[in-house]
């Protein structure tokens, strides 16, 4: 009677490994797309970035942000941007796109008569589809 010898215990940790190696691959590919999307446009608001002056006797209200991120941030990827629930996309007020690294004032906004910006505290809200940051702004 002949004895079939398997395959030895060196060949099937090998054979493990590879298949643990593949399926951790293949994992990394898969999961790459979803996880991209929250570093690609990701931004913060430099220190001392969000902040309100007095230009003409009105006040303005400023922000500047530094894109983190690995993509550029153009104007149309900005999905919140409000000061007191008020609209600065529907209002067309973030007025650059960002590169990849750069930093740069994005929003500077007068008070047109759409907008009060009295003095006192003012809540800003500013978000891309990485990011949605809130940033507190004093006017004085």
């Amino acid at each position: 009677m002949k004895h079939f010898k398997g395959i030895t215990p060196v060949i099937s940790i090998i054979i493990l490994l590879l298949i643990t190696v593949a399926i951790a691959g293949a994992a990394f590919t898969f999961l790459g797309g979803y996880l991209g999307a929250y570093t690609e446009k990701a931004f913060i608001i430099t220190p001392g970035g969000a902040f309100c002056d007095e230009v003409a006797g009105k006040n303005t209200i400023s922000v500047i942000v530094q894109n983190t991120g690995t993509t550029e941030i153009k104007t149309t990827d900005w999905v919140v941007a409000e000061i007191d629930g008020y609209d600065l996309i529907t209002a067309l007020k973030i007025t650059a796109d960002l590169p990849s690294g750069s930093s740069k004032k994005i929003i500077n906004t007068l008070n047109t008569g759409d907008a009060e910006w009295s003095s006192g505290a003012h809540i800003l809200r500013l978000g891309t589809s990485s990011t949605v940051l809130t940033e507190r702004v004093v006017c004085p």
